[in-house]
């Protein structure tokens, strides 16, 4: 499963107003610290002390927010890949991308645990993404789903014709019986 572009926009705008945020945080306390340093010699350590670690904090906030803005970059790259390699195999994104492999494994975790890539796992040994059960159990269901194809289909009871999801039983909402599958 992957994430909406809704989310995807949601946390980009997130990301990237955490970065302006940091560089005013840090602007404003290199000034409070300059101004400390500077204009006022006399100012107390303690709160000399205190810019500092408020401009580290700012740094650490943009270099965040620079590094997740990255991840999410890379996440809609790996997704277009994924959805048209059916084996969701790292080694297609290997050769797609042209980075290293341990490059991509170390994204993908990161990714997983970021819960970008939700209900799945990544399988080391066969270098592939499997999807988990809720016991942590790999399942064979698909990682990476396309939109639903609806289609035609006619009952083969009352004729009715009704549209429902490629690959699934469902009802006819005329005569309430299983609908077969065959196409108009």
């Amino acid at each position: 499963m992957y994430r909406s572009k809704g989310s995807l926009l949601a946390l980009s705008i997130f990301y990237k107003v955490f970065g302006i945020m940091g560089v005013l945080w840090t602007l404003f306390f290199s000034y409070f610290v300059w101004f400390c340093l500077f204009v006022e010699p006399t100012a107390d350590r303690f709160i000399i002390g205190f810019g500092v670690v408020c401009v580290i904090v700012g740094i650490i906030w943009i270099m965040v927010s620079i590094v997740e803005d990255k991840l999410l970059r890379d996440y809609k790259d790996y997704k277009e890949i994924l959805l048209k390699d059916e084996e969701h195999s790292v080694l297609s994104l290997v050769k797609a991308l042209g980075i290293p492999e341990e490059k991509v494994q170390k994204n993908l975790t990161k990714m997983i645990r970021r819960k970008h890539l939700v209900g799945v796992k990544l399988d080391q040994e066969k270098r592939h993404i499997i999807p988990v059960n809720a016991k942590g159990a790999g399942t064979a269901m698909p990682v990476f789903q396309k939109k639903p194809v609806m289609i035609d289909v006619i009952c083969e009871h009352c004729g009715a014709p009704n549209t429902v999801c490629r690959g699934e039983t469902a009802r006819c909402e005329y005569c309430d019986s299983v609908i077969s599958g065959r196409y108009i």
